[in-house]
């Protein structure tokens, strides 16, 4: 989820919800330690974020060089690695960095769980309709982009058929019968990868399911699911990325 402080510039990226306990706060002005794997130098990390045509945050150098110093983890931390396996770079910032500026992703990042929730529930001093947002960038503006009283609008439009108890009545037997059918489908093989052959499909079926589509819209539903997926993940504005997905709304 991308967040920003209302004029207040750079938006905030809260990460994955894991515990770590403690209370928020930054690195102090320690020396970066020398590079480890997933790691990059200060040097690639510039460089790889002035590669981009379009910024998130255009920062002046002394604001920059303040921000490396004073997050040296963010400073060095790759798009590549988080890309690969963010796991142990993002138990690295909880541990030391629970809020660190990413400077190849111009963006702040948020990690243990007390700190996001806190962020999450705070819409007074952080919102969701950033301009930056990769989900306003490809769906405009809508639930996932709105504040306040238009989100309530967007929200309460959406909300009854997400509920739990609509959910049990109206999906549940759908989502067991396609279950089934999947498993079914695995038994003559004798082996299989389990999330292409299951746990990508079952998703996509539950969605036609939902909208009243056939079946048979399964590949289609895929490959837009796959489009937005990475659309919804790119953070670096790779023009090539947008326009596959804006094509696909």
């Amino acid at each position: 989820m991308t967040l920003s402080r209302p004029g207040r510039g750079p938006i905030l990226r809260v990460g994955p919800q894991v515990a770590g306990g403690g209370s928020a706060g930054v690195a102090g002005r320690a020396r970066p330690a020398a590079p480890r794997a997933g790691w990059a130098t200060e040097e690639q990390s510039v460089r790889g974020g002035a590669d981009r045509s379009v910024r998130h945050t255009e920062l002046d150098a002394a604001t920059a060089a303040q921000r490396r110093l004073r997050f040296p983890l963010g400073a060095r931390l790759s798009y590549a690695a988080l890309d690969e396996d963010p796991y142990p770079l993002l138990a690295a910032l909880r541990a030391s960095e629970p809020v660190s500026w990413i400077a190849e992703l111009g963006m702040w990042y948020v990690t243990r769980y007390a700190d996001v929730r806190d962020v999450l529930l705070d819409d007074a001093r952080f919102v969701t309709g950033s301009p930056d947002s990769p989900v306003r960038d490809t769906f405009g503006l809508q639930m996932l982009s709105a504040d306040g009283d238009l989100h309530a609008r967007y929200r309460g439009a959406a909300q009854g058929a997400f509920q739990s108890a609509t959910i049990r009545a109206r999906l549940e037997p759908a989502i067991r019968q396609a279950a089934r059918r999947l498993v079914a489908e695995l038994r003559p093989r004798g082996a299989a990868e389990l999330r292409a052959a299951f746990a990508s499909r079952l998703p996509v079926l539950t969605m036609l399911a939902l909208c009243g589509l056939p079946e048979q819209d399964e590949a289609a539903l895929r490959r837009w699911y796959d489009v937005f997926g990475r659309a919804l993940a790119n953070y670096r504005r790779d023009e090539e990325i947008r326009r596959a997905a804006q094509a696909a709304v």
